[in-house]
């Protein structure tokens, strides 16, 4: 991801309730003053929202965690790319 990249600033934003970001104007502003045009946006939320949200299970999901000692982001990503983790060995391996 880093493709040259360094960050910046970060703050925070809300999605609103038709689906809109309301992120402070003033930093875009201040960006653009000093010349930076173009940006990449990067969305960060709770862990436990987006376990429930992506339909993964947060039992397996907390017992990756605890067994492995990971940090969230990192479990996250692991159920993210083992689609198939349920037709594997894992749980067995791991006692679950």
């Amino acid at each position: 991801m880093d493709e040259g990249l360094s960050e910046i600033v970060s703050f925070d934003g809300e999605i609103s309730d038709n689906g809109t970001i309301k992120i402070p104007g003033e930093h875009l502003q201040k960006l653009k003053q000093t010349g930076i045009k173009k940006i990449r946006i990067v969305l960060y939320g709770k862990t436990e929202d987006s376990v429930n949200a992506l339909g993964y299970d947060a039992a397996l999901f907390n017992k990756i965690r605890e067994v492995q000692r990971l940090p969230d982001n990192v479990v996250l990503d692991f159920l993210k790319c083992r689609n198939s983790i349920g037709a594997s060995e894992f749980k067995v391996r791991i006692g679950f």
